[in-house]
């Protein structure tokens, strides 16, 4: 090779080093301007307009399915708050509704005193308790249960709405010294299909159907 050709391919290789980067610099795309995602309801989906009630919650009340009176507060919760505002031992447990709520009413025994304490069903909140009057009714002093030895409201009920389909309104739960002996019962009220209302006895300890009043 000669010395005319060495800086000949030197030029040749300072020229080529050049372009590429040049090339690579051509290359290199913009970037993209910054865009607005703008979500969009699927179709046939509508938007509610301002002020339009949202989706109805359900209320306490009997299950539509089931027919089962449902509320937030257990009853043996209830219970306890009514024993936390006065002394005594269970003798009368209701469920019913009073006004736009459910309130559990509960009777408690102390000696020849009783008591009566509600219980806001949704919230928990003792929301009445009657005087300490005298009971006159030597009997009822013996006619206490426990809550923790019988079957559930829950349970009596499903019972009883096999016998009376419908929506249960209210519940209570008593002990009772008659003819067919000494018993804690459940007293079920239900809105029957097509029917009045109508109400069942359900034993609370054995489950079994007592009576069931047209």
């Amino acid at each position: 090779m000669t010395n005319r050709t060495v800086p000949r391919i030197a030029a040749v290789g300072a020229a080529f080093a050049l372009t590429v980067p040049l090339a690579a610099c051509g290359d290199d795309p913009e970037p993209a301007p910054a865009s607005t995602v703008t979500e969009t309801a699927p179709a046939g989906s509508q938007t509610p307009e301002r002020g339009s009630p949202s989706a109805p919650t359900s209320p306490s009340g009997a299950d539509d399915q089931s027919g089962v009176l449902m509320v937030p507060i257990d009853w043996r919760d209830a219970v306890n708050k009514a024993k936390a505002e006065a002394d005594g031992e269970v003798s009368d447990l209701t469920l019913d509704r009073e006004g736009d709520r459910y309130v559990y009413d509960v009777e408690l025994s102390a000696g020849n005193q009783e008591r009566e304490v509600h219980v806001d069903a949704q919230t928990g909140e003792v929301v009445q308790r009657d005087g300490d009057g005298d009971d006159d009714d030597d009997d009822d002093r013996n006619e206490t249960f426990d809550v923790g030895t019988l079957k559930t409201p829950k349970d009596a009920q499903k019972v009883a709405l096999e016998r009376v389909p419908g929506r249960v309104t209210e519940w209570s739960l008593d002990r009772d010294d008659d003819d067919d002996g000494d018993r804690t019962t459940y007293t079920i009220d239900i809105s029957a299909n097509g029917d009045d209302d109508r109400e069942v006895e359900v034993d609370a300890v054995t489950g079994n159907v007592i009576e069931i009043d047209d």
